[in-house]
């Protein structure tokens, strides 16, 4: 009996967990902003690993993705989410065959961005834009996704992308 009243104790929390939405009205600034998106992704159980002032890692998929909460008050808020996968270094900033997969992969996807940053690793950058609240359902979906369109660039660029990449 008593395990049963701890199964229907733990489901009822779940679920209470799982009614909460995100709600960055209110927030004065992005630092607020990532706060509340940190506690909202570990209170939705995902398996959240380091935060800093900007934003956020959450293992998802087999990636590490940066998350980057940002609060606006006119436009929507928004979650930027990115991948890197560690470049070969600075050359691939100036690299014309990189420029030229990377156009391809960009050209080919709309759901994602892929650029070079600074450093030399390739980034892949997705966004989802929302309007005043956001359900677990969503970013649990959204994530999916994230991890759905990684899978088919890495499927179909991999190759090509070997010779950028950090060995």
């Amino acid at each position: 009996m008593k395990k049963i009243v701890v199964c229907l104790f733990a489901i009822s929390m779940l679920n209470s967990l799982a009614a909460e939405t995100l709600d960055l009205n209110g927030s004065k600034d992005d630092a607020a902003s990532n706060l509340r998106t940190y506690r909202f992704f570990s209170g939705m159980g995902l398996d959240v690993k380091s935060k800093y002032d900007e934003g956020f890692t959450v293992r998802s998929g087999g990636y590490n993705i940066m998350i980057y909460p940002q609060a606006t008050r006119d436009t929507g808020d928004l979650i930027v989410a990115s991948i890197a996968f560690p470049g070969a270094g600075k050359s691939n900033c100036i690299s014309e065959d990189l420029q030229m997969i990377i156009g391809n992969a960009n050209s080919n996807y709309n759901y994602m961005t892929c650029f070079v940053d600074d450093d030399g690793d390739i980034v892949l950058r997705y966004t989802l834009l929302f309007d005043k609240t956001l359900e677990p359902k969503t970013v649990n979906k959204w994530l999916k996704r994230i991890e759905v369109q990684t899978d088919n660039f890495t499927g179909k660029f991999g190759n090509r992308l070997r010779p950028f990449l950090k060995k």
